[in-house]
């Protein structure tokens, strides 16, 4: 399962340097948003509740993957590397498809 590499791959970014204190800021927010049970939108509403989260992690981790040099990642990635790129295909779909559905979201209420 990939979660436990991605939650290795923040804990090591947060402590190398060479990670810049913005993206340590937006990864930080986004843990601490994720973890904390209160929410913009509360779980308890089926499906909405937990598409808030889920975009937050989408984010952080297109931040992660855009703002973070590669050879910083990988340094500090402890999974297989053709996860770490399938990971990066996904989030491209991901952002897509949580765009339209915001967009669809906003058109119906």
């Amino acid at each position: 399962f990939v979660l436990p590499d991605i939650a290795t791959l923040i804990y090591r970014l947060l402590k190398d340097k060479r990670v810049s204190m913005k993206t340590k800021i937006i990864i930080s927010g986004a843990v601490a948003y994720i973890t904390v049970p209160c929410d913009i939108i509360p779980d308890k509403i089926p499906f909405i509740g937990k598409v808030d989260d889920i975009a937050i992690g989408i984010f952080a981790l297109n931040i992660i993957m855009t703002e973070v040099p590669l050879n910083v990642i990988l340094e500090n990635w402890q999974g297989k590397n053709d996860i770490l790129i399938g990971l990066k295909n996904v989030l491209n779909m991901q952002l897509s498809v949580l765009y339209l559905y915001l967009c669809m979201f906003r058109f119906l209420y």
